[in-house]
């Protein structure tokens, strides 16, 4: 015997498998979800601030690496708040990400992250979370911070994130301590 829960479950079905969405029927077509245009171009972020210059050090075991140059865009946007890499001729490179703290990236705060290029291979660190850093200031005036980093590991970057998932450290590298100064403007 077929009953209400049946007829509902079917048109539940038939609607799901359609593309339609409950809610198009509930509210009608162009109801609270607003209609997707796939030729509107793509919003992109506005440049609050862009920065030119800057200098990262990082000291390993008592060897200071100076990232003198900026490499790509550095900026602050309202939506996806403060991105900076610093590079160097010797293959380092160290990004900045600061998040604005609202929707899509609530309470994420900063984030660092280290690579190194060198002898035709490109490491990265397997935890940059071990880094505790202290932002002095994220302004359309500059960026400005320090680190402090306990036993971080390489990884190869081509292996670090795929097969298992889980990054395995570089056997012939062993942990290290860093500390770490940012500051673009």
């Amino acid at each position: 015997m077929i009953g209400p829960a049946h007829v509902l479950a079917v048109a539940l079905l038939v609607t799901g498998t359609s593309g339609c969405t409950l809610l198009d029927l509930l509210l009608g077509v162009g109801g609270v979800v607003p209609p997707f245009d796939p030729n509107e171009p793509f919003p992109f972020p506005t440049a609050e601030a862009t920065f030119s210059t800057g200098e990262a050090t990082i000291t390993i075991d008592g060897e200071r690496i100076v990232l003198d140059e900026l490499a790509g865009d550095a900026v602050i946007t309202t939506d996806l708040g403060a991105h900076v890499t610093w590079e160097n001729e010797d293959g380092w490179y160290m990004s900045f990400t600061a998040y604005p703290g609202e929707p899509p990236f609530p309470d994420l705060g900063s984030f660092l992250s280290v690579d190194r290029i060198t002898e035709h291979e490109h490491w990265v660190l397997i935890d940059p979370t071990r880094c505790v850093t202290t932002t002095e200031q994220v302004d359309a005036d500059g960026i400005k911070g320090t680190a402090t980093c306990r036993g971080l590991r390489w990884a190869d970057y081509f292996t670090a994130y795929s097969g298992t998932g889980f990054p395995q450290p570089l056997p012939s590298q062993e942990p290290f301590d860093a500390e770490i100064a940012f500051e673009a403007h």
